[in-house]
């Protein structure tokens, strides 16, 4: 849940994306696909996009944990991409060594 924003959540399940959060998942995906773990760590609150995004930090720390460990060899796939309930980025990367 890149894109973690409860205080915005709609219930409704396929409730339309904020723009907000479409442009940070965006963002990170082009980010994750550059291997620019450098603004992933420093730039993700730069942005009112990425304020909205990561209003706190307790579910985006855990992605800084998985790019540390990862080599520069590792394959990026994206196993499932969409946002859910308005406010919810439900990204799904992994990084497999070749």
């Amino acid at each position: 849940n890149i894109v973690h924003n409860l205080r915005k959540i709609k219930w409704e399940t396929d409730a339309p994306a904020y723009d907000w959060a479409i442009e940070f998942d965006e963002w990170m995906k082009e980010r994750l696909q550059r291997r620019d773990y450098k603004s992933i760590v420093n730039d993700f609150q730069k942005t009112e996009a990425g304020r909205q995004s990561v209003p706190t930090v307790e579910h985006y720390l855990p992605l800084l944990y998985v790019l540390g460990a990862s080599d520069e060899k590792d394959q990026l796939n994206f196993a499932f991409e969409g946002i859910q309930n308005a406010s919810i980025s439900m990204r799904t990367f992994s990084l497999n060594a070749n």
